[in-house]
């Protein structure tokens, strides 16, 4: 029988010296994994983002239904101090997510948040997340980000979110098919740390760079997609980024393999690099081959744009 080491708690003062020159960058650097632990995928985050004349410790938004995300962050235990200032950077960002991370959480400071997620509206939601650090016999440390409070029923309100009420039969075949999707993608692929799957026509993927995703999605006009997004908020901004990609249009179908659609979106502010088949989610006996099809199309579309993008932001 092997020999079993012990797993020791360690001290989160110890890990990081600073809260605001060490810890709340490494939460930065590391937003998906507290994503995942929210059931989000967030953008990367902005750190010290103004409100007024304080700052919040990270602002980030939900790439898929741009929801704003603020976070505020200590090493210690939980304090009023901390939780007026959670409330005032929540009221001057106009959240709907809000998050306190702290290394651990008074009784009273969680029932707050309880308190806040039962007599505020459902389109905004307080968590509690307690920062832990462990290692094993002389191993460097490890971060475990732990949900403690957080809203009732958060997964079917987020989809109701989605829908403003019950989904339809429709809207629950999208459910099922992008959770699908998401689960291989994530498991067989390391293409994203998304859990949850919401009843949309389409789902975005972070690239890894904020305002750029990778999309899959049904149109209307009875087509499936697999498509890079461009959506950094400004017009100007996405338009340079789309034509200095299709500068390189030759290039780019030769390295796919088959023909791409540019779509500057004219009337929109976002742009769009797409591979396109027919297929509709109605389409029962189709949906398996479609699911392949964008599998292998998104992993295709990150691989190729994938480095040029990071050239293009340096």
């Amino acid at each position: 029988m092997r020999r079993l080491s012990r797993l020791e708690e360690v001290d989160v003062r110890d890990v990081w010296n600073s809260e605001p020159y060490d810890f709340t960058p490494w939460l930065a650097k590391n937003i998906a994994d507290l994503g995942t632990v929210l059931g989000l995928e967030l953008e990367a985050a902005e750190p010290e983002s103004p409100v007024g004349d304080f700052s919040l410790d990270l602002y980030s938004r939900d790439i898929n239904d741009r929801r704003v995300v603020v976070i505020e962050n200590q090493l210690g235990t939980t304090d009023h101090d901390h939780l007026g200032k959670l409330l005032t950077y929540a009221g001057g960002k106009g959240a709907q997510v809000v998050v306190w991370v702290a290394g651990r959480f008074r009784p009273e400071h969680r029932a707050a948040i309880d308190w806040l997620n039962q007599r505020t509206d459902t389109d905004t939601a307080f968590f509690g997340v307690q920062i832990e650090t462990w290692k094993i016999g002389d191993s460097d440390p490890a971060a475990r980000l732990n949900l403690v409070a957080w809203p009732n029923d958060w997964q079917r309100q987020t989809a109701r979110r989605h829908s403003n009420s019950e989904p339809t039969p429709k809207m629950e075949r999208y459910r099922e098919f992008f959770q699908k999707l998401m689960d291989e993608l994530r498991e067989r692929h390391a293409f994203t740390n998304a859990n949850v799957a919401m009843p949309t026509n389409y789902y975005n993927f972070k690239s890894g760079i904020p305002g750029i995703h990778y999309t899959a999605a049904f149109m209307n006009n009875g087509k499936a997609v697999a498509q890079l997004t461009l959506y950094k908020g400004d017009k100007t901004i996405n338009l340079e980024f789309f034509n200095s990609l299709k500068s390189r249009e030759t290039e780019f179908a030769e390295e796919i393999g088959e023909e791409l659609v540019w779509d500057p979106r004219e009337n929109a502010v976002y742009c769009q690099v797409r591979i396109e088949r027919d297929g509709r989610i109605d389409d029962t006996e189709m949906l398996d081959d479609i699911h392949r099809w964008m599998i292998e199309r998104l992993l295709k579309i990150r691989n190729v744009f994938g480095p040029h993008i990071q050239e293009l932001v340096g």
